[in-house]
């Protein structure tokens, strides 16, 4: 599309505040487009502004350019100064797929016997100048085969000398000058219900995702290599993963191991109830790494480097039956585990462990309806297990994960759940507990008899029309009267341009020593509908000394996000920003839980 003299404005007003004149606007459509939207290039020429009063000015030529996707060439923009990257600017671009990302995708196609003229994806170029570490450049070749194979893969490249100061630190004497970091996430679609998973991940140094890529690191810390295949049927599940360890970290390789699953599956009946089947089975051959102490803690146990052949099964057999009143459900069931290991804690030993296990679950769930459409529920929940014939062998296993756990002795577990909300008044209340308790077990860890009681609960309701949340996760040791880990939330909203946010959380280790004391507030305040500010503070209990604080300015516009950002963090000083972001791809920051739970109704 193409128009001479036309008159723009984003102004929402009957009689703009201001317009755009352009004498020459084009709007070219893009070849491709995400979710099959059509996608413009932008190219306004012969520009001024013109004011209601009248006054005008001359604007330069704006050129608004995508890649063939849709996605803008510049999408990102980052200023700031902080005490860990100093002064710093940065860009993240986008391009199309050209030669090289078409080349990549034959390849991927004729290995995979797909159609090379479904290729699809581009480019995303991170490039960043930071001011006391050096130039941050950054290549992700994102590409999609035939809609059955997609792969994201990202290598990021600086040369540093500089000292780390973020959450983990490498001296510059124990890492090169270029500091690299390449991972890749990809899929493989064989069929609705049968695909493999690829990930990758190499990391020149243990601290190059934590000091120059922060949030990502904080939300996942990319780290595992491996080859992931799983298939479903119904209610059957088959899968196999080869996983290895490219770093000197702490860490499991499965080399490989693989897994059936049966789900429930009639079988016959007994005294007129019917009988399922369920059961799983896992073989795989497992070692353990350990890393460099220095940033990888080694296993508790004191063993080191182990590796054995695992098998583990567990059938079982029950009887789901309704016992006619409350609703409450019985579930008595026989299940048969058994264990086996090539090698144990004594390598010349191979340990196995078998049991049959008897066991009941019962259940009801609660419920009543109010006149006025609020709904409560109670669900609780009682199971008790007891290992009525066990053998083990003399030998112990290594312990990788939970399937080295005793199959003897007994467990019994309790679980409370209740929910109420009213449609009405739009509250609710969650409270989610359970606790289990293991006894009875020979060759069980006596910290591990005893798990801590978790507790989860959330609460939303209006006082005078105001908005507050509450919010608790904790875990509890009822043998010392202990908390072990708490965390607290309280939020609420005074007008809907105005919010506030409390915190605590503490954590202790098991021999219940103070881990983290802290407290936390927010606040964010919206004073228009293009202005508003952010503040958060934390601060620890335990020496009183501030954690970190941040305040941010944002100024929401018609087409970009401007974020002022200045901050301060215990351990590395303090950071100044300015962010601009395209509106399109903008994504506001939650306070915490209103914004959460009452996104729906704003």
């Amino acid at each position: 599309m193409r128009a001479a003299s036309a008159v723009l404005t984003s102004c929402d007003y009957d009689d703009p505040h201001y317009v755009i004149e352009t004498g020459d606007l084009r709007l070219n459509p893009s070849q491709e487009s995400k979710d099959e939207r059509v996608a413009y290039s932008v190219a306004a020429r012969r520009n001024s502004i013109r004011f209601a009063n009248g006054f005008k000015l001359p604007l330069p030529a704006i050129v608004f350019e995508t890649d063939k996707r849709g996605n803008p060439l510049v999408d990102r923009l980052v200023l700031g100064n902080s005490a860990r990257l100093g002064a710093s600017i940065r860009a993240s671009i986008n391009a199309d797929l050209g030669s090289i990302g078409l080349g990549v995708g034959k390849v991927f196609s004729n290995l995979l016997r797909l159609p090379s003229t479904d290729i699809r994806g581009g480019w995303n170029f991170d490039v960043g100048l930071l001011g006391s570490r050096g130039i941050l450049l950054g290549a992700e070749l994102d590409l999609q085969v035939a809609k059955r194979f997609r792969m994201a893969t990202t290598f990021d490249v600086i040369p540093d000398q500089g000292e780390d100061k973020g959450l983990v630190r490498v001296d510059e004497s124990d890492r090169g000058l270029v500091r690299t970091w390449i991972h890749a996430r990809g899929r493989y679609e064989i069929a609705p219900e049968e695909w493999i998973d690829i990930v990758g991940s190499l990391q020149s140094d243990p601290g190059v995702q934590s000091e120059f890529f922060e949030s990502r690191y904080l939300a996942y810390e990319q780290k595992d290599t491996y080859l992931h295949w799983r298939k479903a049927s119904g209610t059957n599940y088959w899968s196999a993963t080869a996983k290895v360890v490219v770093e000197d970290r702490t860490d499991t390789e499965e080399l490989p191991t693989a897994g059936a699953y049966v789900g429930r599956v009639r079988v016959g009946e007994a005294f007129g109830h019917a009988l399922y089947w369920t059961g799983t089975t896992d073989a795989g051959w497992l070692r353990r790494l350990e890393g460099d102490p220095r940033w990888y803690a080694p296993y508790a146990d004191g063993l080191g480097e182990r590796e054995t052949l695992r098998i583990a099964s567990d059938q079982r057999i029950e009887a789901p039956l309704a016992l006619g009143k409350w609703g409450m459900r019985a579930t008595p069931y026989l299940q048969a585990s058994a264990r086996a290991w090539d090698q144990g804690v004594d390598p010349d030993e191979a340990p196995g462990r078998a049991a049959l296990l008897a066991g009941v679950d019962l259940s009801t769930t609660l419920w009543k309806r109010s006149p006025r459409g609020a709904i409560h529920t109670i669900t609780p929940s009682i199971g008790v297990r007891t290992a009525a014939v066990s053998t083990a062998t003399d030998a112990e296993p290594v312990h990788f994960d939970a399937t080295e756990d005793p199959l003897d002795g007994e467990t019994l577990q309790l679980g409370l759940r209740t929910r109420w909300s009213s449609p009405v008044s739009r509250e609710r209340f969650d409270f989610d507990a359970r606790y289990e308790r293991r006894t009875g077990q020979e060759q069980a860890d006596p910290q591990s008899d005893t798990l801590p009681l978790a507790v989860l609960s959330e609460y939303l309701t209006w006082f005078g029309g105001v908005p507050v949340g509450l919010s608790h996760d904790g875990r509890y040791d009822l043998d010392d009267n202990k908390s072990v880990y708490g965390r607290t939330l309280l939020g609420f909203e005074p007008t809907p341009s105005l919010g506030f946010e409390l915190s605590y959380a503490h954590g202790r280790d098991e021999d219940f020593v103070p881990l983290f004391e802290a407290v936390g507030a927010g606040m964010r305040w919206r004073w228009t509908t293009k202005w508003e500010m952010q503040l958060q503070q934390t601060v620890s209990l335990l020496d009183d000394a501030g954690l970190g604080n941040e305040f941010v300015l944002r100024r929401i516009g018609h087409d970009f996000i401007a974020e002022f950002e200045v901050a301060y963090r215990a351990g590395e000083g303090s950071s100044f920003g300015i962010n601009l972001l395209p509106r399109l791809s903008w994504r506001r920051s939650r306070l915490g839980l209103l914004d959460q739970w009452l996104g729906l109704y704003h």
